[in-house]
């Protein structure tokens, strides 16, 4: 890939997909890109623009966005599914949640921002501590059972809104933490808000739980069935641990918002009934987008091979936990 443009680059920047509002890559100061995954296939070659903004390289007429598709439009797909995600989304492995507290240095005097909490995976195993914690979920469903899920915790407030339209005085919070979410936020204005947002020792905790595919007879039989049902899901593999760390840091440097990050991985297997499993699959945006009868055939498939091999699949995951203190100009 060729991008051109003027402006004067003295450091790594990002390469950032503005209709889908994704980084993609990143440019160093002698003009060299690297691109983080094989999703850029769908990069439309010389026909692609590059424009700095405020240290940022943004692309853009990628063949999805001229296509109609949106990354970001993918979010309000889980609020057609929130009690399928309440029922099978994992949670996280305790050393994770040890490591996260102890780092943090959090307590009941600490405040806790939460982005996109979703139905309280990560909240609930927050909240004992009695820190105060404000939790923002754009889906109104989740919302919901977030709020029941968390109504024996009086420190916990669920707000349904958007994140970057959400206010707050500045150098609030000891602690602003997003797990499965943190990618939906347009970068250049989540870095930089939870930045201001944090006070002077605060830090930032994204987590992603991300799935470490299986080359057993079992995992091999499902991919048959997607290939299928649902050939268009074989083309995207999900992002593996590399992939998302990458990126991260990328964004984490290009936007100068915070000092380099402490990475820290939790490997963990999650074991699930045919019930529960149907009901992630459920939850997935990109399986949202099948359609509710291609879905369940999907699904049907998927369930017919898991009898064959004893009632159960296990899902291998790597749980991430990114750990970044601000630098106070952002």
């Amino acid at each position: 890939m060729v991008c051109s443009g003027k402006g004067r680059r003295d450091e790594t920047v990002l390469l950032y997909d503005a209709q889908a509002q994704s980084s993609i890559g990143s440019i160093d100061k002698e003009g060299v890109v690297r691109l983080f995954d094989v999703r850029v296939e769908n990069w439309a070659g010389p026909h692609a623009h590059c424009r700095p903004s405020e240290g940022v390289w943004v692309m853009f007429e990628s063949r999805e966005a001229r296509s109609g598709g949106s990354f970001r439009d993918d979010r309000v797909l889980f609020d057609q599914a929130p009690d399928a995600y309440d029922r099978a989304r994992p949670g996280y492995p305790p050393e994770l949640i040890d490591d996260l507290l102890q780092r943090a240095r959090l307590g009941p005097e600490s405040r806790i921002l939460e982005i996109g909490c979703g139905t309280g995976q990560l909240t609930r195993l927050l909240a004992p501590i009695g820190a105060t914690m404000d939790c923002v979920e754009l889906s109104a469903g989740m919302s919901r059972l977030a709020r029941a899920n968390l109504a024996a915790f009086p420190n916990v407030a669920v707000r349904h809104g958007a994140f970057e339209e959400w206010s707050e005085t500045a150098s609030s919070y000891d602690l602003i933490t997003s797990a499965q979410a943190f990618h939906w936020i347009p970068p250049e204005i989540g870095y930089s808000k939870c930045c201001r947002l944090l006070s002077p020792e605060g830090l930032l905790a994204l987590i992603w739980n991300l799935y470490e595919p299986s080359d057993d007879p079992l995992h091999e039989e499902i991919q048959a069935v997607y290939r299928r049902e649902a050939p268009q899901l074989c083309r995207r593999p999900p992002d593996g641990v590399e992939t998302r760390i990458r990126r991260t840091l990328s964004e984490l440097r290009a936007f100068g918002c915070f000092q380099e990050p402490l990475i820290l991985r939790y490997p963990w297997i999650d074991t699930f009934p045919p019930d529960r499993y149907a009901d992630l699959l459920r939850s997935f945006s990109d399986h949202r987008k099948l359609g509710t009868m291609k879905l369940e055939r999907l699904i049907a498939g998927v369930l017919e091979v898991i009898e064959t091999h004893g009632g159960t699949i296990g899902r291998r995951q790597i749980a991430v936990l990114i750990l970044a203190a601000a630098r106070r100009q952002c």
